[in-house]
């Protein structure tokens, strides 16, 4: 029987997308996260950097990163996160902007620079305003904020929120939520009928019959860790969401309670108001009748 590993495993996720035979498929997973249009997709990719594990296994990799360049030399960094991180966005800012400075030395011109695209998959939700409850792909750029148009172009910002994606197979209608669906839940044996080729070698891949003995001592012991810090993170997310409920509901309390309150201090201000209107021209009508 085929049992699947954990795509967001960090080796699982590098055997997957960091491989020089099979550049197709991380080609294939950028298209479909960045939504280029056929004249803007991507054909071919460089991987820039290297990839060893540890020999150590409380040491992660130094390259923690997939990095690649495109025909047009436009910079990718994509990386998988399973715990969640203090000052993530500093973070993710200083990965973009460290790539886009290496990109040229001192003495060259700055029309050489191109543009850095950062992807982060998550198994943790970073957004947790009532509107981005169900967003689990979100883009962010640099726009001006009066007009909202997109002149500085040079970095752009993809976060995949794992969490928040919940599709069943039937639901996947675009490749996107194929390759995600495959993130998520590809370890609990759940193939999808209609894969595309690269999603399907991608299954091939993680099978764990393709790992060696080493790469799987050094999984499982990362594995228990980033399922102790996912839980930790699930919890505080389930917790801020209990905190934001009780908030709201405690805020819509106040308010019923205050209209309800505004009623019957209008009511008795207006009994009162007439009651006192009633004794003055009561009051009024005597003060007639004794002066005549």
């Amino acid at each position: 029987m085929r049992r699947f590993l954990s795509p967001t495993n960090d080796i699982v996720f590098k055997k997957v997308f960091w491989d020089e035979k099979r550049k197709h498929i991380l080609i294939s997973f950028l298209n479909a996260i960045l939504k280029y249009e056929w004249k803007d997709k991507i054909k071919h990719v460089n991987l820039t950097n290297t990839y060893m594990i540890p020999k150590i296994l409380k040491y992660k990799e130094t390259a923690l990163d997939i990095k690649a360049v495109n025909e047009r030399w436009e910079e990718f960094i994509v990386e998988m996160q399973n715990a969640n991180h203090e000052n993530f966005m500093k973070r993710s800012l200083f990965y973009s902007s460290n790539s886009y400075s290496n990109q040229i030395k001192k003495w060259e011109s700055y029309d050489k620079l191109k543009p850095v695209i950062f992807i982060w998959i998550m198994w943790y939700n970073l957004f947790d305003k009532e509107e981005d409850r169900e967003n689990y792909l979100s883009t962010h750029l640099i726009l001006n904020k009066e007009t909202l148009s997109h002149e500085i172009k040079d970095f752009e910002f993809h976060f995949i929120e794992l969490n928040k994606f919940t599709k069943e197979e039937k639901e996947l209608e675009w490749i996107i939520d194929q390759w995600i669906y495959f993130l998520k839940v590809a370890e609990e044996d759940n193939i999808p009928d209609n894969r595309i080729k690269e999603i399907a070698e991608a299954y091939d891949i993680v099978q764990e019959s393709n790992f060696t003995k080493r790469e799987i001592e050094v999984m499982q012991w990362w594995e228990l860790r980033d399922l102790s810090n996912r839980n930790q993170a699930m919890k505080e997310w389930i917790e801020l969401g209990i905190e934001k409920w009780i908030e709201k509901w405690i805020e819509k309390w106040i308010e019923k309670w205050i209209e309800k309150w505004k009623k019957v201090w209008l009511t008795e201000a207006l009994d009162k108001m007439m009651k006192n209107w009633i004794k003055e021209k009561e009051a009024r009508k005597i003060l007639w009748i004794k002066i005549k």
